[in-house]
């Protein structure tokens, strides 16, 4: 995942319009955020995406090592919600820094919600699910998806009651102390989702969860105490 560049050196603009900063500051908020503004649709956010939402794409960036990525950009903005990838090769290794303006306290997502907590562990770790983002040429600001990491596939059952995950094969933790290089299973996320229902501030995410199972070592299921539409979308973002 790549840090996206927020700010440049033209800051005399015109005042932003209501719905403009609104709408600016939903777009640079990532994972749990979004997640938890989803449910919250309504009459005057229909009316905001036909008003100030750009039909097209003002821009687009071809890169020397990948597909052609669409820049979004709305003119009446002073800042694109999407750039183009560097036009760099790969390097693998070394060391990748990243500058806050804030006191890092913790990478524990149970204790955290907010961008201080979430932004390292957003760039070094995968979920069961992603949310299409900048780095995918697919991406698309204005809508909200989910990609394949961790499970390769997943799917609902009829009566909606029952979310079944295909874990990627071949995957493995990082080769130190306790893993020490084992292989990742179901029994892994498995304890990871029980805690984040259990403790901690994503609790409310898993309030129509009855439990979780691990069938198999690459199956996960989760069985829900009532269908809920939208469960998915915040385990994109944790």
């Amino acid at each position: 995942m790549t840090a996206q560049p927020l700010f440049d050196d033209r800051l005399a603009r015109p005042a932003l319009g209501r719905r403009q900063l609104l709408r600016g500051g939903a777009l640079v908020v990532s994972g749990l955020a979004a997640a938890a503004l989803l449910g919250c649709g309504g009459d005057d956010d229909e009316e905001a995406r036909s008003s100030d939402t750009p039909s097209q794409p003002a821009a687009s960036g071809q890169g020397a090592q990948g597909p052609q990525v669409k820049v979004f950009k709305d003119p009446s903005l002073p800042y694109a919600y999407t750039f183009p990838e560097p036009n760099k090769p790969v390097k693998k290794g070394g060391v990748f820094k990243v500058a806050v303006n804030w006191d890092y306290a913790t990478q524990d997502t149970t204790k955290g919600a907010g961008s201080g907590t979430i932004v390292v562990p957003n760039i070094v770790y995968n979920r069961l699910l992603g949310h299409v983002r900048g780095v995918n040429p697919n991406y698309n600001p204005f809508k909200l998806q989910l990609e394949p990491e961790l499970a390769k596939s997943w799917e609902l059952s009829p009566d909606g009651m029952t979310h079944t995950f295909h874990l990627q094969p071949g995957v493995k933790w990082q080769n130190v102390k306790p893993l020490n290089g084992r292989a990742f299973t179901s029994a892994d996320a498995k304890f990871t989702y029980e805690r984040y229902q259990r403790e901690g501030v994503n609790t409310q995410y898993f309030v129509n969860v009855a439990r979780f199972d691990a069938p198999e070592p690459q199956t996960l299921k989760i069985v829900m105490k009532r269908p809920t539409a939208d469960f998915l979308v915040p385990l994109g973002s944790f």
